[in-house]
Parts: C-alpha cells; sequence; structure tokens
C-alpha cells in the first residue's frame, strides 16, 4: 500500500475546517435598519446603532458563562482530535479498524454536538442578553428575533460530515482496501525485482571469497572459502530465494 494512496482522510480536514469557521462566525444574529446583534458561541455579544458604533463584551451571567465555556472546549478539543485522526487515517486507512479510529471519530461528532444543544437550550430563556428595547416589546425568547447564523449550524454540518464519512468508509471499506492493494501483476513484478537483487547479492558474495585468494574457484567448493559471516547471509539468501521462486511459480 506504499504506492497508492486513499484520500477518505480529506473528509474529517473538510469537517476540521468547517469547524473552524464556527469559532469566527455568530452563533446567532439579527440585523435591522437600525442596527445589528451578534452573539457568539463563546458568550461574546455585540450590539451595533448604525451611526452611533459598536458596544461589545462578554456576557456576565454565570450561567451562561458556563455553558459557553463548555461549548467552547469541547470544540477546540474536537479540532485537535480531528487533525490527530485525520493524520492516522492518511498514514494508513487500515487504521479506521485496526485502531478503532471510527469509534473515536463517532464519538468526537456526538460530544460536539452535546454542548451546542445544551447551548441553545440555556440561551432560549436568555432575554437578558437582549437590549432593555427589545425586551420591552414583549419577546420572551431571543429565537423570536435573533436568527441562527454559521457559527451555530456549522457544528451540526461538522457533525454531519463526520457522521457521513464513518459511514461511507465503513460500507466501501472492502472496496477502498482493493484499490490500495497492488494487482497480481505489480506483485509478481515486485517479487521478480527481489529475487533478481537476491541474485545480484549471491554473485557479489561469490566473487568477494574468490578475489581473497586471487583465483577462479569453482562453485562446488566456494563454500570452503566463505567467511562465516558470508557463509549465514549466502545461506539465508539461497532460502528466500527458494521461496521466492516457489511463489512465482504458483502465481504462473
Amino acid at each position: 500500500m506504499d504506492s497508492k494512496k486513499s484520500y477518505e482522510w480529506v473528509i474529517f480536514v473538510f469537517s476540521f475546517i468547517v469547524l473552524g469557521f464556527t469559532l469566527i462566525y455568530p452563533a446567532v444574529s439579527y440585523s435591522e435598519h437600525a442596527g445589528s446583534i451578534n452573539l457568539y458561541l463563546s458568550g461574546y455579544i455585540s450590539f451595533t446603532i448604525y451611526g452611533y458604533g459598536t458596544v461589545s463584551g462578554f456576557l456576565l451571567d454565570p450561567e451562561i458563562q458556563i455553558t459557553s465555556a463548555f461549548a467552547m472546549f469541547t470544540m477546540i478539543c474536537s479540532l485537535f482530535t480531528l487533525l490527530i485522526l485525520s493524520y492516522s487515517l492518511k498514514q494508513d486507512i487500515r487504521n479506521f479498524k485496526k485502531l478503532n479510529l471510527r469509534y473515536f471519530l463517532i464519538i468526537n461528532a456526538a460530544l460536539l454536538l452535546i454542548p451546542t444543544i445544551v447551548w441553545i437550550i440555556q440561551y432560549n430563556q436568555a432575554t437578558s442578553v437582549l437590549p432593555q428595547e427589545i425586551i420591552d416589546m414583549g419577546y420572551e425568547s431571543i429565537w423570536e428575533i435573533l436568527t441562527p447564523s454559521f457559527g451555530l449550524i456549522g457544528v451540526f454540518i461538522c457533525s454531519g460530515i463526520i457522521f457521513g464519512g464513518v459511514a461511507y468508509i465503513q460500507l466501501n471499506y472492502v472496496k477502498i482496501l482493493e484499490k490500495l492493494l497492488p494487482t497480481r501483476e505489480e506483485k509478481r513484478r515486485e517479487l521478480n525485482m527481489i529475487s533478481r537483487d537476491i541474485l545480484r547479492e549471491l554473485d557479489r558474495i561469490k566473487k568477494d571469497a574468490k578475489e581473497r585468494y586471487f583465483e577462479n574457484k569453482i562453485d562446488s567448493i566456494l563454500l570452503e572459502i566463505l567467511t562465516k559471516e558470508e557463509l549465514r547471509r549466502y545461506s539465508h539468501l539461497n532460502q528466500r530465494l527458494d521461496k521466492l521462486n516457489s511463489i512465482l511459480e504458483v502465481k504462473k
């Protein structure tokens, strides 16, 4: 599998990129002719009134801070996890099952969703994050005025990509391996190359032994002039050559 590459790992790199963008985009937002509101998963919020400027900062409610911190911690851990798992799959797609990476990916996607859902529930009644003028209008939930943005939707997209990628590799695992494994003819060429290398090494050993005695010795008494190390190497190479010849005979 050294000469061919599997590119399924790109699926999870893409999910990493999507998740990375969720950190810089608002989770929910509101915009109208007078101004805009942007609220992030981190609990950071900004109010902009056109013509007057922007006021921003982190929400001070302890429950909201804990929920936001939990969401951010999980997202950052997921980013590092996706990088590590993607690299491992790039090295060898067989790690998907051999190292049980499929389960790590599924757990990563599930854990990514949990704090996001908790964040949504927690903020459902958090009208305190809105300006008093908006609260006075009778809104009971931020979702009645704020619209979900990529910073929130992207988390679900990322998890969906991970689940889909795992399902795709799981269902096509055998086909993926078949594409990577060498064909019968490629394997035969490889064995022939190894066999030729062994023959060259055997010839070199015989040549070195004969040159030490400055005379031509026939092969029948070659073993008499080999050193102990050369004899061990010579025997080992002959054994390998016999095995290769047997395999090549079967493959004809």
